[in-house]
């Protein structure tokens, strides 16, 4: 393969299949790669013609030996390698172990099928913590913010709407689509800015992150996937909570507000709002994002847990771990949800044969783009 280009159909398919998570789309992951100037190598797996594994990653030389980064680590997204089953995830591995390449990635997702087979895969030596849980508010259908607080709580979001709507008018603004995105845009930067200042937050709308936020959120939005919830007092926006669907999720990526509105509670009028409206969104799920708080963990009934460590082929494995139904976050270190570490190294044997289950034809490819001669976008 010449160029990620010419993958991009296969890709959006098992993204549909297998996918659990925005982050693995190529709507993110060559938006990112273009704005960060990544040197991006794509390790593909097929099954005969089909693309049955698929992992982008950042590779860059230290010294020696190349550090493999899977593409979206450091930017506080949880993450994914994609893959139909294990068969194909063993072959996925294999091929990386392979290259030589030692790999990390910051948020990788606890019950992926690649990072469970990682711990067993004898190419790979590797090993991880649990870091920190993600608050998640599971709704069935027919739920509203009622079913998870209380009568009590609830009326006090009541009342603080209420003291607003006498002197202001207060209203919910919903951003689904690309012309009403590019109408607010200078708006949800502007807050953005305004809610970061004095804090050691990232500011994922500003560069060198701004061109990749605002291109993957178009693509998004012409997808139908977007959903970005905006509180707006007297004509001004105030707060937003920009989210995106994967499947029936709701995963919350970016929250910011006016400080001058915090009487408000404008992190809980927005979690309010989208416990009430999920049967009209379409999902039974909504992921808080990364990052606990008490905002959070009072609406959150269920939980994710993230993890990271080290271990490799040949060097360095950092990785997330996605446990779900947790009702109470803790933030201890837990077991290694990969097992005990497993040791070996890619030997002179082909790692692709030794992976691959009889009776089943399989073809392992990587598609290097280096963005930064050629950055790639996908709009």
């Amino acid at each position: 393969m010449s160029s990620a280009e010419s993958i991009l159909d296969d890709w959006e398919d098992l993204a549909s299949r297998a996918g659990t998570v925005f982050s693995s789309r190529p709507s993110f992951v060559l938006n990112v790669a273009g704005a960060l100037r990544l040197n991006v190598r794509f390790v593909v797996v097929r099954r005969g013609c089909r693309v049955v594994a698929l992992a982008p990653l950042d590779t860059v030389r230290r010294g020696p030996f190349v550090l493999a980064k899977v593409v979206g680590s450091t930017l506080g997204v949880p993450l994914e390698f994609l893959s139909d089953d294990e068969e194909a995830s063993d072959v996925l591995l294999g091929g990386v172990a392979d290259q030589g390449w030692m790999l990390t990635g910051d948020s990788m997702i606890a019950n992926d099928p690649t990072v469970v087979r990682l711990g067993r895969h004898g190419a790979w030596d590797a090993d991880a913590l649990v870091r920190e849980r993600v608050p998640v508010v599971v709704l069935r259908p027919g739920d509203t913010a009622s079913s998870i607080r209380s009568a009590k709580s609830l009326k006090r979001l009541r009342q603080y709407r209420s003291k607003i709507e006498r002197q202001s008018e207060y209203r919910v603004e919903q951003i689904r689509d690309v012309a009403h995105l590019d109408a607010r845009w200078n708006d949800i930067v502007s807050l953005a800015a305004d809610s970061v200042e004095g804090t050691d937050k990232v500011n994922y709308l500003v560069a060198p992150h701004g061109e990749f936020a605002r291109d993957f959120l178009r693509s998004e939005a012409r997808a139908g996937r977007l959903c970005i919830a905006g509180l707006v007092v007297d004509g001004r926006w105030v707060a937003h909570e920009i989210g995106v669907r994967t499947h029936r999720r709701m995963e919350g990526w970016l929250t910011h507000y006016d400080p001058s509105i915090g009487k408000l509670q404008p992190g809980h009028q927005l979690i309010e709002w989208f416990a009430d409206t999920h049967d009209r969104l379409g999902v039974v799920e909504l992921d808080q994002g990364v990052g606990v708080n008490k905002i959070k963990s009072v609406w959150a009934n269920a939980g994710v847990r993230r993890i990271a460590g080290d271990g490799g082929s040949e060097g360095l494995v950092a990785l997330w771990v996605h446990e779900v139904g947790v009702t109470q976050p803790s933030f201890d270190s837990g077991p290694n949800p990969l097992g005990a570490a497993q040791s070996g190294r890619a030997g002179p044997r082909s790692m692709i044969s030794a992976a691959a289950p009889a009776g089943n034809r399989w073809r392992f490819a990587t598609a290097s783009r280096d963005t930064a001669r050629d950055p790639a976008k996908f709009r």
